[in-house]
């Protein structure tokens, strides 16, 4: 394993945003000391940030970005600021990611760069680069929900264009979409996001075998989107892995993207992703799976009926997880990836010790990480999505 995952949260409930920032950075301090790593090696941060408006959301993002350049004494990792709740009543939580003390040793290393308000994660490996770039968003004073994700989508093109990169070289993305299943003016949130990214991968020439993906909600901060790219594309065994058990989201009918009756269908908003995407070379062997849900073929399953829709998202990452893999040879890979990345998706903090109980009873040794946002369709209580490597 090259990589850390730890999710920070504060012992100090009922605080000012400030004094839970100083309690995470101490939990971050003794993160790098017990893992024997640097502030350096720290890869990526999300943030989870709880606002209730768009004011306090943008005042506590700010307060924190300024808090973070301090601590980082500028050399800021890529960090992305997300609007959802969480089951533990504090105003942020803390996603980090580094490499681990075995990577150090094998010559991996990590490299930052700016452009203009966002940062970029470069890890080095011996014959490939991994991008990270959190944080695209565009200008949330345009109050233009649409405007929002091209502005985000022509920063991405952009910064992939000045590393010599194209959209095919994205293996993971995530998509944080304010309202998701509100409108702006007739048009669902939801399927202008995927008519924009539709675009723009057509635009690109991404016409199949396309990113794992996570298209969530977030209570406030319009759109944003992290992304997880790779380089030297020829070098290595990259799979699009599908369930059985369920309709490939791009070729769903009609009927699963109709807004009402009659309506006429645009086939760019059926979502353009993968159910999960299996990375392997001689360094790293990873499988990112996609913000998964209570689906069956194209149809959700159990409607509000929560524990059961828990079950049926777990049996189909169990699922993505059981497939054999085959190489360039077309031999069978022995899945032996342990879970080291589990967040859960939550629209309501009911059942949620039921739902631990199934989770860790599913997958032992996990230690989820809770959010509360809207899902993509209303009749969803649950998404998870997990990396395994």
């Amino acid at each position: 394993m090259y990589k850390l995952y730890k999710t920070i949260s504060s012992d100090r409930p009922n605080s000012s945003i400030l004094v839970e920032l100083e309690d995470c950075l101490k939990q971050l301090d003794n993160f790098i000391t017990l893992n024997s790593i640097t502030l350096d090696e720290i890869i990526k941060i999300t943030v989870f940030l709880d606002a209730s408006s768009n004011s306090e959301y943008l005042k506590n993002k700010s307060t924190l970005k300024k808090e973070f350049a301090v601590y980082f004494k500028d050399d800021v990792p890529t960090i992305s600021y997300i609007s959802q709740g969480n089951i533990v009543n504090r105003k942020f939580l803390l996603e980090i990611l580094s490499i681990d003390e075995y990577a150090k040793n094998q010559n991996i290393s990590i490299h930052r760069k700016k452009y203009k308000n966002l940062n970029l994660t470069r890890v080095k490996y011996t014959h490939f680069d991994e991008i990270y770039i959190n944080g695209i968003t565009g200008n949330l004073k345009t109050k233009n929900f649409e405007d929002q994700v091209i502005q985000s989508f022509n920063k991405l093109e952009s910064i992939l264009g000045g590393e010599k990169l194209s959209f095919q070289h994205i293996i993971r993305q995530w998509n944080y979409i304010e309202n998701i299943t509100g409108f702006s003016k007739e048009n669902q949130n939801y399927k202008i996001f995927n008519k924009i990214r539709s675009t723009y991968y057509e635009k690109n020439n991404l016409k199949e075998n396309y990113p794992a993906a996570t298209g969530i909600g977030m209570k406030n901060g319009g759109f944003v989107m992290d992304i997880i790219a790779i380089t030297n594309l020829e070098m290595h065994n990259i799979n699009s892995i599908d369930n059985p058990k369920q309709i490939k989201p791009y070729k769903y009918s009609s009927t699963v993207i109709q807004q009402t009756q009659g309506e006429k269908i645009d086939t760019t908003q059926k979502p353009k992703f993968e159910r999960a995407k299996f990375i392997k070379n001689d360094f790293i062997k990873t499988l990112y799976i996609s913000g998964t849900a209570s689906i069956l073929g194209e149809k959700s399953v159990y409607k509000n009926e929560i524990l059961l829709q828990t079950e049926t998202t777990l049996f189909n990452i169990q699922e993505l997880l059981d497939l054999n893999l085959k190489n360039n040879s077309g031999n069978i890979i022995k899945n032996q990836l342990q879970i080291n990345n589990f967040r859960v998706y939550l629209k309501t903090y009911s059942n949620i010790n039921e739902i631990d109980y199934c989770c860790k009873k599913q997958f032992q040794n996990i230690e989820p990480i809770y959010l509360i946002s809207d899902i993509c369709r209303e009749e969803l209580l649950i998404e998870i999505e997990c990396i395994a490597e």
